[in-house]
């Protein structure tokens, strides 16, 4: 018998395709939000509130299952840190949602309302894309969002997360 290192437990992308869902309803609000008038804006915070509400589950969701794992399909730290920043997705629109709510915000500026316009005439085509990675295979991408293109040296991680690079020892001499 051949030993598996790679669970084949689905759990996580399922858990994790939930929150992405979840951020896809997130922006359906915040785009109906935008192009409310201003007397409509506090029931679509209320709605707004509880798909944060649904959003905070999915990481406790995965953050639990998380715990209860032995193995996971990649590193802790990456699944911790995914689930959490998905998280601040919702949040922070949340907060934006509730501030503008909060200060009786009125007409918002054309550009909201034209980004509302212009995602509704883009429709399904335009949010998937296709990619292809490091190992060769090309994977299709359904997205909302505008993926950044980046050169193959180029990190991941935001400039204030990355740790420099380790000194490197002197180099040996023979005398």
């Amino acid at each position: 018998m051949r030993l598996r290192l790679q669970p084949r437990d689905a759990t996580f992308f399922t858990l994790f395709t939930a929150a992405g869902a979840n951020i896809s309803a997130c922006a359906e609000v915040l785009r109906e939000f935008v192009s409310a008038s201003p007397e409509r804006r506090p029931e679509l915070a209320a709605r707004m509130r509880e798909v944060e509400h649904a959003g905070d589950r999915a990481t406790h969701d995965i953050l639990d299952q998380l715990n209860r794992s032995f193995v996971t399909p990649f590193d802790r730290e990456d699944i911790y840190r995914l689930a959490v920043r998905l998280d601040d997705v919702i949040d922070f629109i949340d907060a934006a949602v509730d501030l503008t709510t909060l200060y009786w915000v009125g007409d918002l500026p054309a550009s909201f309302q034209f980004a509302s316009t212009r995602r509704k005439a883009a429709g399904p085509s335009q949010s998937s894309s296709t990619s292809t990675v490091a190992d060769g295979s090309s994977r299709t991408r359904t997205s909302t969002t505008v993926v950044r293109a980046a050169s193959p040296n180029a990190s991941t991680t935001p400039p204030s997360s990355r740790r420099p690079a380790p000194p490197r020892p002197p180099a040996r001499t023979s005398a």
